[in-house]
């Protein structure tokens, strides 16, 4: 049962405040510990106020899809507090890893009976670093979510799971930016990959065969405007060896 937990305002880390979740993070870690936050979600040292109403809850699910239909929910009622404090959502690592503190306890699975916490980078938002930016576990997901318009068409295929569960089929696309982008090849992967009846990813689909769609767009993308075309589109001119996943 997920706990009743009081709406509360919405925070951003300023620069100390992301260092000092940084250090908590690589702590717990080490010790295989739960991440302590005790005196840092609202300190003013560490933390600025984004929204100064009850506008954060406790989401139904942290399941990606649902996560990110939640927190999109919560940003387009905040939308004026976020425009004029110039937020700019899918880059600000301080409201990332702020909510990512702010739900610790909820984000914290177990491995061998012990919390597990992992890498910094999926805790702590690095924005502007390529290849990590893709793992953390909440502002991630959400990009995509928000490339796509929103819609889950196109996106049952890798927005599964729990967003602390690995998601390899996630990761290649999280990881490609002409990919997750563009919501007509999101819906293209989901044609050739998703099985509507059984609402669940194909037989025989692999991590390798998701990695050879993202190569072979990424060479069609050289000579074919794949941004003015339509998902059924991009399927038809995906070469014959895609012929066996277009049924």
């Amino acid at each position: 049962m997920i706990s009743q937990i009081q709406p509360t305002e919405l925070r951003r880390f300023n620069d100390e405040g992301v260092a000092e979740f940084r250090r908590r993070v690589a702590d717990a870690d080490l010790n295989e510990a739960t991440i302590d936050v005790d005196g840092l979600l609202k300190s003013d040292q560490f933390t600025e106020i984004v929204v100064a109403r009850p506008i954060l809850r406790e989401p139904k699910s942290f399941g990606r899809y649902e996560f990110c239909e939640y927190i999109h929910g919560v940003f387009e009622e905040c939308r004026s507090e976020f425009e004029g404090k110039r937020i700019q959502v899918l880059e600000d690592s301080g409201l990332w890893s702020w909510l990512a503190a702010h739900w610790a306890t909820r984000l914290t699975p177990t491995k061998n009976k012990k919390p597990f916490v992992g890498e910094t980078s999926r805790w702590v938002f690095e924005s502007q670093t390529a290849r990590r930016d893709y793992r953390h576990m909440l502002a991630s997901p959400y990009r995509v979510f928000a490339n796509s318009g929103a819609a889950k068409n196109g996106l049952n295929l890798i927005l599964t799971g729990f967003v602390w569960e690995w998601n390899r089929f996630f990761e290649q696309v999280a990881s490609r930016k002409y990919l997750y982008m563009n919501s007509e090849v999101l819906r293209a992967l989901e044609l050739l990959y998703w099985d509507k009846a059984k609402k669940r990813r194909k037989a025989d689909v692999t991590v390798a065969k998701v990695a050879r769609f993202g190569f072979v767009l990424n060479q069609l993308e050289l000579t074919w405007d794949l941004g003015g075309m339509t998902a059924d589109e991009i399927v038809e001119l995906l070469p014959k060896e895609f012929e066996i996943w277009k049924s």
